[in-house]
């Protein structure tokens, strides 16, 4: 709930158009001394507060703003244009209302107009205090900090823009009831429907703190809701959690294994967790599938922190290198590109892919001259034949090289192999079976493996 650039560059001081102030927690006497200045001489009043007390003074009858922050922007610079504006909100306005001051300041510089900001004094300390160490443990906050965010914000994504690991407060302004639907479900992938949320509320005279869960968040948001409360996961549920536990295993006083690894130490491991994660996959076991998967993912973190020792590249490189490439080679759901079926998809994947290699090797025809570039020479052979056949069947120039599936070849190849048992008519064998299951749909690797699973745990009879 930090303030936009805009917020910052534009003046504070001086007769601006728009007056943004803060009203404080519920004393008047904590009012600044600036914002009592500026509602005294408020003309035109507008706040999100009515009934706070320190409006008393107020020389205007203060107007309710409407929920949404965009649409209260555009009505206060909009009647800024004629006469001067005042805006009281609860709290402080770069603490409780980041999401309008934000949409303000973008609005008035649109609009050429001054925004004078007057802070005030957070009012959300005083309503964590009213949740208590139930549902805000202190240890847990003095070591991890709060985190903020508001809820237009983290609707507007498809995952919560929130680290687990840390407690965070959600700024719930303009919050609609299929807002908070959706809400909840981003926050449940993140905590699980069972994870205990605190709605806190602004009332007059006084605030209280509601208890609910994640799932509890379809009930319904209660009147008089401001912030929601999120309590932090137990610890080692967080991304930044696995990557502090693999930096103190390779720190001076961490593991004497941990420190000695190097990427090529650390390489078997990565083809074996892979493995690992692929076995319970075909098993359909979920536990070790999860389990697998962290122990894939260990080895990702591992050769970064080994990376960032040497001076290679980070963590931050790995996620920055991954989410890019993923928003490059989508251009249909991120760009303007049109892509109606899965086909067309890998069609733009692969010319996107040509192209960023041309582009890394300085030369335009490099992708042309080598089309099979990137199918990972480490591949078992008979998964590395099937990515090349489905690779090499995009290329025109490729594609007339490759076997072709029809119903005589595979009788004359195994014939020859019957005549001349040895590798070379095997390989010719087993390309054109490859070949010829790839046509028919059905996955050679797969296929294989099956029967390997057969043959190692045959039917009890």
């Amino acid at each position: 709930m930090k303030p936009s650039a805009a917020a910052r560059d534009l003046p504070t001081t001086g007769a601006p158009g728009l007056v943004l102030l803060g009203l404080g927690p519920g004393d008047p006497g904590l009012l600044s001394g600036p914002a009592r200045a500026a509602l005294l001489r408020a003309e035109r009043l507008w706040t999100d507060a009515p009934g706070h007390p320190a409006l008393g003074p107020a020389g205007a009858a203060p107007a309710a703003l409407p929920a949404d922050p965009s649409a209260v922007a555009g009505l206060l610079v909009a009647a800024a244009a004629f006469e001067p504006v005042t805006c009281a909100v609860l709290g402080d306005p770069h603490l409780d209302a980041a999401a309008l001051l934000g949409a303000l300041a973008e609005e008035a510089q649109r609009a050429g107009l001054p925004l004078a900001i007057h802070r005030g004094v957070a009012w959300w300390p005083e309503a964590l205090a009213a949740v208590g160490d139930e549902g805000l443990a202190p240890a847990s906050l003095a070591r991890t900090g709060l985190q903020t965010a508001s809820a237009a914000s983290l609707i507007s994504r498809n995952h919560p823009d929130l680290d687990p690991g840390r407690p965070g407060l959600i700024d719930l302004a303009g919050l609609t009831a299929e807002g908070a639907a959706r809400l909840a479900r981003l926050l449940a992938v993140a905590y699980g429907a069972d994870h205990p949320l605190w709605w806190l509320l602004w009332r007059t005279p006084g605030k209280a703190a509601l208890a609910t869960t994640v799932g509890g968040m379809e009930d319904g948001t209660p009147a008089g809701a401001r912030l929601l409360l999120v309590p932090a996961l137990p610890r080692y549920h967080s991304w930044l959690d696995l990557a502090e536990v693999v930096a103190h295993l390779r720190a001076p006083d961490g593991c004497p294994w941990d420190k000695e690894q190097t990427h090529e130490s650390l390489r078997p491991y990565l083809l074996e967790e892979a493995y690992e994660a692929v076995e319970a996959l075909d098993a359909r076991d979920w536990p070790a599938f999860c389990d697998e998967l962290g122990d894939l993912l260990l080895q990702v973190v591992l050769h970064a922190q080994v990376a960032v020792e040497a001076g290679r590249f980070a963590l931050r490189d790995v996620l920055a290198g991954i989410t890019g490439k993923l928003i490059r080679r989508h251009p249909h759901v991120f760009g303007e590109v049109r892509a109606d079926t899965a086909e067309e998809v890998l069609v733009n994947w692969e010319a996107l892919k040509q192209a960023e290699r041309a582009a890394k090797d300085g030369a335009a025809t490099a992708a042309v001259t080598d089309p099979l570039q990137g199918v990972p020479r480490a591949m078992p052979a008979l998964a590395r034949a099937q990515l090349m056949l489905r690779k090499g069947r995009r290329v025109p120039d490729l594609a007339a090289l490759l076997p072709r599936a029809d119903g005589a070849a595979l009788p004359m190849l195994l014939a020859r192999f019957q005549a001349h048992p040895d590798e070379a008519a095997l390989a010719e064998l087993l390309w054109q079976l490859t070949a010829q299951a790839q046509t028919q749909g059905l996955d050679a690797e797969e296929a294989l493996r099956g029967r390997l699973r057969r043959f190692a745990d045959p039917p009890l009879t």
